[in-house]
């Protein structure tokens, strides 16, 4: 009975996790495609009343932060903030997708662990065999004389 449940459960967490895997081939596919937008986001400067665009992006190593212009069309600016984006919610979600992953693979492990036990319990145990030894053999010794 345990272990059809568990026999089901099973095969919902393997098709939970080729779904998810798909998903992270999916969004892989999309960061790929987007490779050649940096990560950062939009800064506007104003100057002399007229609106300038910066992507800022932040060097963890020499701890700069460094400002490149975009330029100051606003048509254009909104294609890139749109790019930014869905590059920043594409890697989100791939990172949800992976931790996703990871827990369907230890509740696949724990469920193994399980089933070994449930099949342990039903094997009748059997106890192991005697070994046979002979009898002793009568002393080889001669009688003690008195």
């Amino acid at each position: 009975m345990l272990t059809e449940k568990l026999l089901q459960i099973v095969d919902i967490l393997l098709e939970e996790k080729r779904q998810c895997l798909l998903r992270q081939k999916e969004c892989e596919k999309i960061i790929n495609d987007l490779s050649d937008l940096p990560k950062g986001s939009v800064h506007v400067k104003k100057r002399n009343s007229r609106e300038y665009y910066y992507l800022v992006t932040h060097c963890t190593e020499g701890k700069k932060t460094i400002f490149k212009y975009i330029g100051s069309d606003r048509d254009d600016i909104s294609i890139t903030l749109e790019r930014i984006r869905k590059n920043n919610e594409t890697r989100k979600s791939l990172k949800f997708l992976k931790e996703d992953i990871e827990i369907i693979d230890k509740l696949l492990s724990v469920a193994n662990k399980k089933n070994q036990k449930e099949r342990m319990r039903e094997q009748p145990i059997e106890p192991p065999p005697q070994e046979q030894t002979p009898p002793n053999p009568p002393s080889q010794l001669p009688p003690r004389a008195r």
